[in-house]
């Protein structure tokens, strides 16, 4: 089971050299190229001072169904990373399809929804620095 893709996810894709950011951890994205488990995915806390998370090697629409059967509502924020929806070839109309399992994230992760909105808003996987500020200000105020 080895990598065939790492992606930074989590806050620290938004948020790094914003002022008086210091994440408690490093979240981080493994595609793979074998996966041993029924599952399509595993999440491992604290590999290396990381919390990683390890996925089958899946297609765009494999991806996309694996988050909406999901019961965790904030596997969503992959999808918001652009070099990840770069990767799966995610459309922004295709993200703006995504708008229900965003309404669904937990406060701490509600920073997310800002960013996608910001997307929407966009029409693009970008944030202005105005809309950056926005989302790490919904950061700080839920952390």
């Amino acid at each position: 089971m080895k990598p065939i893709k790492t992606f930074a996810i989590g806050s620290s894709v938004f948020f790094s050299g914003m002022p008086g950011y210091s994440p408690k951890d490093i979240d981080e994205l493994n595609i793979t190229d074998t996966f041993p488990f029924k599952m399509n995915s595993i999440h491992v806390k604290g590999l290396h001072g990381k919390d990683v998370f390890f996925f089958r090697n899946m297609s765009k629409s494999g991806f996309v169904q694996d988050a909406r059967e999901s019961k965790l509502p904030m596997v969503v924020g992959k999808f918001i990373v652009p070099e990840f929806a770069s990767y799966i070839g995610l459309t922004i109309d295709e993200l703006r399809d995504m708008g229900d399992m965003f309404d669904k994230l937990d406060e701490a992760h509600s920073y997310e929804k800002t960013v996608y909105d910001a997307y929407i808003e966009n029409d693009g996987f970008y944030l202005n620095d105005e809309q950056r500020k926005k989302a790490y200000n919904k950061y700080k105020e839920t952390r």
